[in-house]
């Protein structure tokens, strides 16, 4: 009865301890996805802020001061010609404005969207529904470097991919888009202290029999080789401020849709690859 007991209470704790990871995996991944969502805000903010809606309320107050000498206005006061080139060119900034702040809208709810899949990926996983299907690779790494832009741009750093749409592999969508949002985001702090012409990210897909393999590749710094044996590790991080939850949602997630993650680096300040690798659908070409 007591050794019953014993094993009733080690499975509730590794079911609590199970329960605890997932939470700490979700509240990661959002994490990352706030991050971006505050760019994004602060992207629409600092353009309201420069709007040409303000000049615009100041010419529309010189217009009505003259409205019942419009004729004599526009014939005699050099202000009227300096008005009517401000309403010439106000039109073509008004639609600039326009489209920024649909590319903006359209941003933030992409990013809201991805949040919304994060929640639902892990209550799918709780319900053990969650599901590998054919994905264009190539377009969840354009989402994915469409989701960081911001956050490179800030930082200075390049993006060189070469991942074509049209590459279908078998995976979960949300759990590969936020397992390359974690490796883009380690990749672009790696090389933050290199010179501007270094701080480089690549993106690159190699071909394989009935696999095919993402890397995600930078030149900053790197991995010592004690640390390669530990860096999927849950808890375990070389980051001071990190705490060792990315790396290892990473590599859970793909073994969850059949594929693998792998880390190669030669060593401190040589850089780092993580490879992903994924099935391609039966019958069909990654």
């Amino acid at each position: 009865r007591r050794e019953i007991e014993e094993l009733k209470i080690r499975q509730a704790q590794a079911h609590y301890a199970g329960m605890a990871e997932v939470a700490t995996n979700v509240l990661h991944n959002l994490g990352n996805v706030c991050t971006s969502v505050i760019f994004a805000a602060e992207s629409l903010l600092r353009a309201a802020e420069r709007s040409s809606v303000g000049g615009l309320a100041r010419a529309n107050e010189l217009l009505a001061a003259n409205l019942d000498r419009l004729g004599e206005f526009f014939a005699e006061d050099p202000k009227a010609k300096t008005l009517a080139r401000y309403y010439l060119r106000l039109g073509e900034a008004l639609a600039g404005e326009a489209r920024e702040s649909v590319e903006g809208g359209r941003d933030l709810l992409r990013k809201a969207h991805l949040m919304k899949d994060a929640i639902a990926a892990q209550q799918a996983y709780a319900r053990g529904s969650d599901f590998v299907e054919p994905v264009d690779v190539g377009r969840v790494v354009d989402d994915v470097l469409q989701l960081q832009r911001a956050s490179l741009e800030r930082h200075g750093v390049s993006v060189v991919s070469r991942v074509p749409e049209g590459s279908v592999l078998r995976a979960q969508r949300s759990k590969l888009t936020h397992v390359l949002i974690n490796l883009v985001k380690n990749a672009r702090e790696a090389v933050n202290d290199l010179p501007p012409e270094r701080r480089v990210v690549t993106l690159d897909l190699v071909d394989g029999e009935g696999t095919a393999c993402l890397r995600v590749s930078d030149e900053g710094v790197g991995i010592c080789p004690e640390d390669l044996t530990k860096i999927f590790t849950h808890g375990f991080s070389t980051k001071p401020e990190g705490h060792g939850f990315g790396l290892h949602f990473c590599a859970t997630a793909m073994i969850e849709m059949g594929g693998k993650l792998a880390v190669e680096s030669a060593g401190p300040g040589k850089g780092a690859t993580f490879s992903l690798v994924l099935r391609k659908p039966e019958g069909g070409a990654g």
